[in-house]
């Protein structure tokens, strides 16, 4: 599984903040994909 199998989309500006980042919707939870061993905790 990869990220496109998600929605992703561009951070607009707001709040004081200048926005410029990646939002990205994930197909299942996050607790799911780490189970699934999809994603991996890092410190």
């Amino acid at each position: 599984m990869s990220v496109e199998a998600g929605y992703r989309g561009d951070i607009a500006p707001g709040f004081g903040s200048t926005g410029d980042g990646v939002q990205v919707q994930l197909p299942l939870s996050v607790e799911h994909l780490l189970l699934l061993g999809v994603l991996k905790e890092t410190t």
